[in-house]
């Protein structure tokens, strides 16, 4: 299938955006790495090097992928066994006074185990690193200036020997105002912050969606009791591509090929924008036993062709503290995200979560359920020779139902070692499905869905000094 990876990757596989980046918080745990998990370690002992504690770990895993390039059913599904590996590095400060400074380092290399050389090419090196330093985090004002750094290696839609990379760092600084101390955990009256931002994201070159993205906030919080507070969030960002038109590479001199490469000709772009969002709400504890948020507001993106944004968005979470171990919460979300496919898409997403500590063992159950509604595209035509002409897309109005669930389960044998195991589930539902005139499975002979299930099941071994 390499003869059209390029489009079946662009529109098939599972959409991204990374221009939420800005929100992370510098020196925390990346979990979103892997499956064997950074060691919990919050009572590990670590190295002292004056005011600060070196943290090393390793954690070893394996476990088992039914779906390596999110293929749907009738194509069929190549599944793996993997082994991953992941040293940490973690150095943080535990008593700050002029600054505190927070760095994270993970590295997975992850083999895949498989008869079929398209599988096993997946396997890899996956990065995330950041950096935090904040000056002052006692003080009224603050600064942090921090690095953020990621590499992805992902599978294509379609069963290939490549694979698809993706690099991103990004860096900044916040301004903070915080009335008696950055640190502090709970306080009444204002506080907020101020952050730029910049980043740039590669992909592979044949993928031609490298961006660079600025990125602006403002937070501001009016705490009228010493854990609840009103709170306003202001967000400016510019988004720009470094290539407008994809290129779609059909491999084959033959007159479907050449009938192909027309059809998609100039219509996989890549759109600038500059979406803006506002939101007013109120959040924290109503009672010991109760946590809630409540945030509604507008966004607005403009975008450098085709179809604007503009809409409300907004959010609702709800927290219950079964005991002090034990707490359950619901949250509804309804907003926006640039795409590759079409300039955006609404979503409307529904999740839930429990978690429970009990003495040495620790357990999660996370769920979520989230339409996904694309702007309007141009569906390319394929010409026929009779004069005839044949859509390639099922519907020029994508809709794609989107389903995640996590189940982990870890034992804490001491402060600094931890076995684990886990369950992951991720599917999209959507009905969408591409004409290409060649088969991908048994049960396509001339189409390629976007429809996938994916399960992934994991244990490992957790350490951390």
């Amino acid at each position: 299938m390499k003869w059209i990876a390029g489009v079946i990757l662009a529109l098939c596989a599972p959409a991204s955006a990374f221009a939420q980046s800005f929100e992370t918080t510098p020196g925390a745990g990346f979990n979103s790495l892997n499956h064997a998990g950074r060691p919990a370690g919050e009572n590990s002992r670590g190295v002292t090097l004056g005011d600060f504690v070196l943290h090393p770990g390793l954690a070893v895993g394996g476990g088992y992928n039914t779906n390596v390039f999110y293929e749907d059913s009738t194509e069929g599904t190549e599944p793996a066994g993997a082994l991953q590996v992941v040293p940490s590095l973690r150095l943080v400060t535990p008593d700050p006074r002029m600054f505190r400074l927070k760095s994270n380092l993970q590295i997975r290399w992850e083999r895949l185990f498989s008869d079929l050389e398209e599988v096993t090419s997946q396997s890899g090196v996956d990065v995330l690193a950041d950096l935090g330093v904040q000056i002052a985090p006692r003080g009224i004002i603050s600064f942090t200036i921090y690095d953020i750094f990621r590499r992805y290696l992902d599978s294509p839609s379609a069963p290939s020997d490549q694979g698809q990379n993706s690099i991103y760092n990004e860096i900044g600084g916040i301004f903070g105002f915080h009335p008696g101390g950055a640190d502090r955990t709970s306080r009444r009256g204002f506080s907020g912050t101020i952050g730029v931002g910049y980043g740039i994201q590669r992909y592979d070159e044949q993928l031609e969606l490298d961006r660079s993205l600025f990125m602006s906030r403002l937070q501001a919080f009016y705490h009228f009791l010493p854990k609840t507070a009103i709170r306003l969030s202001l967000s400016y960002q510019s988004i720009s591509y470094d290539t407008t038109v994809r290129t779609t590479d059909v491999e084959g001199d033959d007159a479907l090929s050449q009938a192909l490469a027309e059809a998609f000709d100039g219509v996989l772009v890549n759109t600038d924008s500059t979406p803006f969002r506002a939101t007013l709400g109120i959040g924290g504890l109503l009672t010991r036993w109760l946590d809630f948020g409540l945030d509604a507001g507008y966004t607005m993106a403009g975008y450098s062709s085709g179809e604007d944004f503009s809409s409300w968005v907004a959010n609702a979470s709800l927290g219950f503290f079964l005991t002090p171990d034990a707490r359950v919460g619901i949250e509804w979300s309804r907003g926006f995200s640039d795409s590759s496919f079409a300039n955006y898409y609404t979503y409307n997403r529904f999740a839930a979560d429990a978690r429970y500590l009990a003495g040495a063992w620790t357990f999660n159950l996370s769920g979520s359920f989230e339409q996904r509604e694309f702007a309007t595209v141009t569906v390319p035509v394929l010409e026929t020779g009779a004069g005839g002409e044949v859509p390639l897309y099922s519907t020029a109005d994508r809709v794609d139902p989107v389903i995640g669930g996590r189940f982990f389960i870890g034992y804490n044998i001491n402060d600094m070692l931890r076995v684990s195991g886990s369950y992951q589930l991720s599917a999209n539902l959507t009905d969408f499905v591409v004409t290409t005139g060649r088969s991908s499975g048994p049960d396509r002979p001339n189409s390629s869905a976007s429809q996938y299930v994916r399960h992934e099941f994991f244990i490992s071994t957790e350490f951390e000094y």
